[in-house]
């Protein structure tokens, strides 16, 4: 987590819209943006960082409670995402 919950890394979340879908999911999200998408990073529930990808379309293998930090040309946010 330590990434992730740095003041520097608060100060730098933003609020756009941004779809996350479908959440819950059996395998493949959909991250849909206002702002243009640099990429996206997927982290474990424990804050552990598994990979990073510069699509829109993130594909999960394992069931689990996974974080999405997806960076825009403006600014970072972080969305949970179900796995089933």
């Amino acid at each position: 987590w330590a990434e992730l919950s740095s003041s520097s890394m608060i100060n730098n979340l933003i609020d756009i819209k941004v779809d996350v879908y479908p959440n819950p999911t059996s395998r493949r999200i959909h991250i849909v943006s206002e702002l243009e998408v640099l990429d996206i990073q997927l982290y474990l529930s424990d804050g552990r960082f598994v990979f990073t990808s510069k699509g829109d379309i993130l594909d999960i293998d394992q069931s689990g409670v996974y974080f999405i930090k997806i960076n825009t040309e403006k600014g970072n946010l972080v969305r949970k995402i179900i796995v089933d």
